[in-house]
């Protein structure tokens, strides 16, 4: 097989742009595929300046493991190249498939971030390509699970991993070793149906392999192709986003006249990153919470959407905000009170001389006059507030509603209240109740700051 290196290379170049003297470690297993792809990079590395290693991973799953590992060091060596192993133990419930993908890309990329590699090379190829595709459509997948294993992936904490074999059959990939003369390992369990992506390997995918022999080559070109318009459509809807959010502390809102305006397909992606941003970067979320945004979009309201996130509509806005639950405290009459995003100074006076200027962030108050119990905390369901200059009390919502405060910044609020009576809504307006007068013998003055 003299082409397949020269194929191989143009795929590097065309595909990944790995630069010169790069640190490349080969996440190794010994199968055809990790061989295969560990003797090409060897044999690129001379003229292209390239430092290559091999790491493996123990899962302790088969009581042979710790002797493959043995031989796993002895095929390395035999490269004349550096090997490294790590041992690990799964403790996690659910699938074993899972757990132990998990655990290998955790402990191959503490390997390659303390040794200093650039990039984790593993040997996916066209055909793990279409058993990945085949299983994400059995799960209902969009675009972005139809385009499968990833050819490369940015890490925050490690290096890049790559994948360059992705466009490569398997049994290309086990010719090439047979004309290399590669000594290879076999793991017995890829035989037995007893694993989901086996069941495909082993039954799904030699009946479309009847249909079309080239099927694996299809999946792999069709998935890159859809990676690249995925992207488009990505790149496409962050510069939508970027124009119609505003972000606070706790949240974030969104223009719905815009959403309205987008294709479908942007939408539904805008929707997403809104999400994204909430949950701290982690897709926490699946295609049908997107799609109750959108229909929240269209007939308004207000819904639980995901623990801890609240959606609503108002002014024209989507409000997006995570449920910012603050325990009641009780007011100290000297102290400080920090919490909920606020820091509140107390101090207790005889003199109606206020230690600083009265406004909606600094009150006074008849302490005499105040109920026993005031507590700081998070606006309540069936919270009442009579406000400063009006004699009835009215529903708080009401007067927030009034205020035009939006969902964002009703997470943000404070009050000081004694049940379901409201007595200041902090950096709002405070209430009626116990006002200062003349014949005040005890005012306690309160003072809020954000932090």
């Amino acid at each position: 097989m003299p082409d397949f290196l020269k194929e191989f290379e143009a795929f590097l170049d065309s595909h990944l742009f790995l630069p010169e003297k790069a640190r490349i470690l080969v996440g190794f297993s010994g199968g055809a595929d990790s061989t295969a792809l560990l003797d090409l990079l060897n044999r690129l590395a001379p003229a292209r300046g390239w430092a290559i290693a091999a790491a493996s991973v123990d899962h302790s799953l088969r009581p042979e493991s710790a002797r493959e590992i043995e031989s796993l060091k002895g095929i390395v060596e035999n490269f004349g190249l550096p090997f490294f192993t790590r041992k690990i133990q799964l403790t996690a419930k659910g699938s074993i498939e899972a757990a132990a993908r998990e655990a290998r890309y955790a402990a191959l990329n503490e390997v390659a971030s303390l040794f200093s590699f650039d990039f984790l090379a593993l040997g996916h190829q066209a055909d793990d390509q279409l058993e990945t595709i085949l299983l994400r459509l059995t799960r209902g997948a969009a675009l972005t699970g139809l385009r499968g294993i990833p050819l490369s992936r940015e890490q925050s904490n490690g290096p890049k991993i790559i994948r360059p074999l992705l466009s490569f059959t398997r049994e290309r990939v086990e010719r090439y070793c047979l004309f290399r003369g590669l000594s290879t390992l076999s793991d017995p369990t890829n035989s037995e149906a007893i694993f989901s992506r086996n069941k495909v390997r082993l039954e799904v995918v030699p009946a479309l392999r009847e249909l079309n022999p080239r099927i694996a080559e299809v999946a792999a070109r069709n998935a890159l192709i859809l990676a690249e318009e995925d992207d488009f459509l990505d790149l496409l809807a962050k510069k939508e986003f970027a124009k119609m959010v505003v972000r606070r502390e706790t949240g974030l809102s969104l223009d719905i006249p815009k959403i309205i305006a987008l294709p479908v397909v942007l939408a539904r992606r805008v929707m997403a990153l809104a999400l994204s941003e909430l949950l701290g970067g982690h897709r926490l979320f699946t295609s049908a919470h997107v799609g109750r945004l959108l229909v929240l979009v269209g007939k308004g309201g207000k819904i639980d959407l995901l623990a801890g996130i609240e959606a609503s509509v108002r002014f024209g806005r989507l409000f997006l905000r995570e449920k910012n639950f603050l325990s009641p405290v009780a007011m100290e009459r000297n102290g400080e009170f920090v919490g909920g995003g606020w820091r509140i100074e107390t101090i207790l006076s005889s003199s109606e001389n206020p230690p600083f200027s009265l406004d909606s962030f600094s009150v006074a108050f008849d302490l005499d006059r105040l109920p026993e119990g005031l507590v700081w905390r998070k606006e309540g369901v069936k919270d009442r507030f009579s406000p400063w200059g009006h004699e009835k009390s009215h529903p708080l919502n009401r007067f927030l509603t009034r205020s035009r405060v939006d969902p964002i910044g009703r997470a943000q609020l404070l009050v000081l209240a004694s049940g379901e009576e409201v007595f200041w809504v902090v950096g709002l307006r405070r209430s009626t109740l116990a006002p200062v007068t003349p014949f005040s013998r005890r005012i306690l003055f309160l003072k809020a700051s954000s932090v």
